[in-house]
């Protein structure tokens, strides 16, 4: 129940970027009214069940493949493609963030601090029967709540999260819950994303189904009727595909979709 004074989410799709806004404003102020700290976002094609909060590799098509044997063929091979990643991996963490950002099924599931960013991956990956929708998170709560690690979000180089991800093919058990990491902005498409991740353990369970996260998960669905205007005021507030894909495949995609889009706009 929403405190005296504080605004209240409206759970109905969303159809411009100022109503879009104004939901994210509503949360923020909900959760953190003295602006202590700020959600994270997460953008999704389908704002139904179909797309629960989970990682790539727990999704039923990858649940039984072994992501090891990914870490480890990913190192050896990865190397002659470094360039243009803005660093060259020199840690087991650093070499798992970037299999997740270029493709690999992992236990990371991407989130980011941006609205717009996340706005941004709602509208582009969506499926034509469903809504698109953002994903709101409180990543505070999952840690102190959930995996019990305190008031804090986890960086890599801390012990108490070296479990999460033990050498290949060590067998080691993993911790069961999720947790909220910081991953450093050493890739230019993690900085340019403002990306962030929460990093699950052995268990399946989507994020939105814990009774604990529950109020800490809120979703805002767009129309999808809406999503061609929504894209240009996207492009207007200066969101475009080579803002969170800073290399030439996301200047030409830019290019491609701008003129797509110029053709095929209807006259006023």
């Amino acid at each position: 129940m929403a405190k005296k004074g504080q605004k209240v989410l409206s759970l109905k799709p969303v159809g411009d970027l100022a109503t879009f806004l104004r939901e994210v404003e509503c949360v923020v102020e909900s959760w953190s009214p003295t602006r202590d700290f700020y959600p994270w976002f997460r953008g999704q094609g389908c704002g139904d069940d179909r797309w629960p909060l989970v990682p790539k590799l727990y999704r039923p098509e990858f649940q039984k493949l072994d992501e090891d044997d990914f870490r480890k063929e990913f190192q050896l091979r990865a190397w002659p493609y470094l360039l243009g990643t803005a660093w060259e991996p020199n840690s087991k963490w650093e070499w798992y963030f970037l299999m997740q950002h270029h493709g690999l099924p992992t236990r990371l599931l991407d989130w980011t601090e941006s609205a717009l960013v996340a706005l941004y991956f709602a509208l582009n990956d969506q499926e034509k029967k469903a809504n698109p929708a953002v994903w709101a998170f409180n990543p505070w709560e999952l840690n102190r709540k959930l995996a019990r690690k305190g008031d804090e979000i986890l960086n890599p180089r801390e012990k108490k999260i070296q479990r999460y991800l033990p050498e290949p093919y060590s067998r080691q058990a993993l911790p069961k819950h999720p947790i909220a990491i910081q991953p450093p902005l050493k890739s230019n498409r993690i900085a340019a994303q403002q990306g962030t991740f929460t990093l699950h353990g052995s268990s399946f369970k989507a994020l939105d189904h814990y009774r604990l996260l529950k109020p800490h998960c809120v979703k805002i669905e767009i129309l999808r009727s809406k999503v061609p205007l929504m894209k240009e005021q996207l492009l207007v507030a200066g969101i475009a595909e080579t803002t969170v894909f800073p290399e030439l495949t996301g200047l030409c995609r830019e290019l491609l979709d701008f003129y797509k889009y110029e053709h095929e706009r209807p006259s006023r």
